[in-house]
C-alpha cells in the first residue's frame, strides 16, 4: 500500500505533460528559436532561387564540346575511327576592317553621315593573309560604294539588307579579280550609324 500512495504524489508532484503542439508553441514564443527558423527558411528560400536561376542561365547543363569529347571517347574504346560529319567546318574567322568607314551625303539640302563597322567571314584561314593584303583596295572600294548609297533608303531595313548584299557582291568581285578565289563569304555589320 506503500507503494499505491507514492505513485499518486509523484504524478501530482511532476510537472504536466504537454502535447506536441504546446511544446512548438512554448519554443516559437522565444525570440531567439523565431529568429533562428528566419534565417533558416531565408536561406532555403535563398538556396532555391539561386539554384532555379542558374539552372535557367544553363549553368548546371553540359557544354557541347563535353558531350562530344565523351562520345570520342567512347568510340575510341569501341575501336571505331570517328570521321569528320559532312556539315562540318574546319574553322571560322572573322576579319574586322578597321578602322570604321565614316562617309558624308546629302540629303534634302543637309550634311548627313554615316558610320558603318564591318567584319568579313573567312573560311579558309590563308584567307586572312590575302584580306590583309588587299585591304586598301577593299576599302577603296568599301568608300566609293557606300558614298554613292541613297540616304534615305539607307534607313529601312531593306535598305540595309541591300547595302549589305551589294558589299559582299562587289568585295567577292574584287577578291577574285585579285586573287582568283571570292575567298569572303560573308559581310556582316558591326556597327552601322546614320546621322
Amino acid at each position: 500500500m506503500a507503494d499505491e500512495d507514492n505513485a499518486p504524489q509523484d504524478q501530482e508532484g511532476a510537472a504536466p505533460k504537454k502535447s506536441p503542439a504546446e511544446t512548438v508553441k512554448a519554443l516559437l514564443g522565444k525570440p531567439i528559436i523565431r529568429m533562428v527558423l528566419l534565417v533558416l527558411v531565408l536561406l532555403m528560400l535563398l538556396a532555391g532561387t539561386s539554384f532555379a536561376t542558374l539552372s535557367y542561365l544553363g549553368v548546371f547543363d553540359t557544354p557541347p564540346d563535353a558531350q562530344n569529347t565523351s562520345e570520342e571517347v567512347a568510340q575510341a574504346g569501341s575501336g571505331e575511327a570517328s570521321e569528320p560529319s559532312e556539315g562540318s567546318v574546319s574553322s571560322v574567322n572573322y576579319y574586322p576592317l578597321e578602322p570604321e568607314f565614316v562617309v558624308n551625303f546629302m540629303a534634302r539640302g543637309r550634311q548627313r553621315y554615316m558610320q558603318l563597322g564591318l567584319s568579313l567571314k573567312i573560311v579558309d584561314a590563308n584567307g586572312i593573309a590575302q584580306v590583309e593584303n588587299h585591304e586598301p583596295l577593299l576599302r577603296n572600294k568599301i568608300v566609293i560604294l557606300l558614298s554613292a548609297q541613297d540616304y534615305l533608303s539607307l534607313q529601312s531595313d531593306e535598305g540595309r539588307l541591300a547595302l549589305r548584299k551589294q558589299l559582299l557582291t562587289e568585295i567577292r568581285q574584287l577578291m577574285t579579280q585579285e586573287t582568283g578565289q571570292p575567298i569572303v563569304d560573308e559581310v556582316y555589320f558591326t556597327s552601322y550609324v546614320l546621322q
